[in-house]
């Protein structure tokens, strides 16, 4: 259940285990690839984990996928 991965996922965030995170999120992806905010919370650990090109990557398939927020600008200027 890609839900799972998630919470577990955010879990390991809290607890400052980012490696752990993004390979949570990463299995959320391949169980639900159609979920655009999926790909948000990878593109926010691989910001944290200093991967901003890989981030990128994510924030540009979530835009892809219809992804619409005010705040996603601001995750690209991270990316930077």
């Amino acid at each position: 259940n890609a839900e799972y991965y998630i919470v577990r996922s955010n879990m390991e965030r809290e607890d400052k285990r980012t490696m752990l995170a993004i390979m949570d999120a990463e299995k959320a992806i391949e169980l639900a690839p159609e979920n655009p905010e999926y790909r948000i919370l990878l593109a926010e650990l691989l910001i944290e984990s200093g991967n901003k090109k890989d981030a990128k990557k994510a924030l540009d398939a979530a835009i892809a996928m219809g992804y619409n927020n005010e705040n996603i600008m601001y995750l690209y200027n991270k990316c930077k």
